[in-house]
């Protein structure tokens, strides 16, 4: 190990470029590094220097060959949440970056290199998202069929993707696709997205029958999430939703009030379980549980003065209704510029009509609160 490794080798805070000497120290050394066990922390250091350096664009060689380079799956994934989310390096790299994602997530035939694709095939689709790479190169590495028989370090994060970007591109081939991974080692998770999948689906229905039957299949797959997996307070929170809503509808107080309260306590549990391990790239699937927490709440109270003269509208309830359905029709997106808070996906603004006509906000009768589903 060179005297430089050595420095960056050391525990503690990241050594600062001045203390090193200056960055052409670092591109004296380029090569070393780039093979270097401690490039993770010489990455964490240009990261975070990164508008102080004279030759960004070195900067942005080095990391993108170490994370060529490297077989270490903890370095890979910590610097890869960073530099997806790292506007200058983007900047500099986001072509090669996106390409070298999608090449290191072909192989996945041993434990170790399937976790390393799991992680690859993310940060791949993280881009795709972000309006960068090959979406269809992502598409098909998500619907390959190697992948059921794959390292569950690589199915499980598959499966979980698959269900992101069906609530993005509503593409039947990645429903089939999920439906490959039932039986396996990560049917639960399978199961799971198949739910949120479904779940957008009701979302977008243009009738009430369509609506009542997504969420009917939804239901059952987040019980076989659960029978899978008990340890599943999220799957537990969404299927304690459902039957929130489906029970307003039948008029079903008691119900009504029981799955509420199973819903913000299993929101509640899946916060804390998810305490330090939030991605933030996906902050959607959190904002739709905030969405359906307020809905619970509304449908909870409103059922008591149901068939009630009332002479105003229920503005309250119909916002929460409203959120719930764009949450699950939005998506954060990050741009070079910065981050949009929600931007919509290129069908929410027509799916929103059907959505007032479908059921879910029918309007009430002048003098009476309407159930939800009237």
């Amino acid at each position: 190990m060179t005297p430089l490794e050595m420095r960056f080798a050391q525990p503690g805070d990241l050594p600062t470029l001045q203390i090193l000497g200056g960055e052409d120290v670092v591109w004296d050394h380029m090569e070393v590094l780039e093979g270097s066990p401690v490039w993770f922390r010489v990455a964490e250091t240009l990261l975070a220097e990164w508008d102080t350096l004279r030759h960004p664009e070195k900067a942005a060689k080095l990391i993108t060959e170490a994370l060529r380079r490297t077989n270490s799956a903890a370095a890979v994934d910590d610097v890869l949440d960073q530099v997806c989310d790292h506007f200058g390096y983007l900047q500099r790299a986001d072509s090669s970056l996106a390409s070298l994602a999608l090449d290191r997530s072909r192989q996945h035939d041993s434990p170790l290199v399937a976790e390393l694709a799991g992680m690859f095939l993310e940060a791949a689709m993280r881009l795709t998202l972000a309006g960068v790479g090959s979406r269809y190169g992502v598409l098909a590495r998500l619907v390959d069929r190697d992948a059921v028989s794959a390292p569950a370090a690589y199915s499980r994060r598959v499966v979980r993707l698959l269900g992101i970007a069906y609530e993005h591109w509503r593409d039947t081939d990645l429903l089939e696709a999920l439906r490959g991974f039932l039986g396996t080692a990560v049917h639960g998770d399978a199961s799971y997205e198949l739910a949120m999948c479904h779940i957008s689906d009701a979302f977008n229905a243009s009738e009430r029958p369509e609506l009542m039957r997504s969420f009917a299949c939804a239901h059952g797959h987040l019980r076989a999430a659960i029978e899978g997996d008990e340890d599943r307070p999220d799957a537990s929170a969404y299927l304690a939703a459902i039957e929130a809503v489906l029970a307003f509808e039948a008029g079903r107080t008691d119900v009504l009030s029981n799955a509420s309260k199973k819903l913000r306590r299993h929101i509640t549990e899946h916060t804390m379980w998810l305490t330090r391990a939030r991605n933030r790239w996906a902050d959607g699937r959190y904002d739709m549980e905030a969405a359906w927490y307020d809905l619970s709440i509304d449908l909870e109270e409103a059922s008591f003065f149901l068939d009630q003269p009332l002479t105003v509208w229920p503005t309250r309830t119909v916002q929460h209704i409203l959120a719930v359905y764009t949450a699950h029709r939005g998506r954060a997106d990050w741009t070079r510029e910065g981050k949009c808070p929600r931007t919509p996906i290129s069908h929410r603004s027509t799916n929103r009509r059907r959505f007032r006509s479908s059921g879910w906000a029918a309007a009430a009768p002048s003098r009476h609160v309407g159930r939800a589903f009237a």
